[in-house]
């Protein structure tokens, strides 16, 4: 993974965490295995007080410099990928809450300051968990200047905040959409 990813993760957080969203009920266990899509395993995080179910050909990475998130590392789409395509959780706890959609709107703002090419999609989106952020958007890779495309949905349970970040080429993005969509479906805080 590299650092300039891990970056922009921890940065939507910090934006997600200063701005808030609105605090959901807690289901009471993990989604059952039976409920996840064919092809999908069961990743829990007992310390951080989370699960969510994966694909099986990603790799999930503990992040050694934050033990607060984790990265799902997807499968190189093509032969000549050198861009780790991924899916991020990282947990922020005693957050202050606020509602989703003023959360949504608060991080378009920072992200155009941040210098995102595009906001895609910004708005809030029903999950298990409750209703949660969510915005798209392109940015270019510093090093490469080609276009990523990335999406985070957050979602609070009680003070913590619990930000999904996928991040992508457009390749990846046309192949790893529906796994991400998923994956946040799937979340759980425990």
């Amino acid at each position: 993974m590299k650092t300039w990813q891990k970056a922009l993760a921890v940065f939507g957080v910090l934006v997600l965490a200063g701005a808030g969203c609105g605090a959901a009920e807690t289901p009471e266990t993990p989604i059952a295995p039976a409920e996840l899509p064919e092809r999908f395993t069961l990743h829990t995080d007992s310390a951080n007080g989370w699960s969510m179910g994966y694909p099986v050909d990603w790799q999930p990475v503990e992040n050694p410099d934050d033990p607060g998130q984790t990265f799902f590392i997807a499968p190189f789409v093509q032969s000549a990928d050198e861009f780790e395509h991924s899916v991020s959780v990282t947990v922020t706890p005693n957050t202050q809450p606020a509602p989703a959609a003023q959360m949504a709107e608060e991080l378009k703002g920072f992200l155009t300051q941040l210098g995102a090419t595009a906001i895609l999609e910004s708005g809030t989106v029903d999950i298990p968990q409750g209703e949660a952020a969510k915005i798209s958007y392109t940015v270019n890779d510093p090093v490469t200047g080609e276009e990523l495309y990335g999406t985070q949905v957050g979602v609070f349970d009680g003070s913590t905040l619990y930000v999904m970040t996928f991040t992508a080429t457009n390749v990846g993005r046309n192949a790893f959409t529906t796994d991400f969509e998923a994956m946040y479906d799937s979340f759980r805080a425990l």
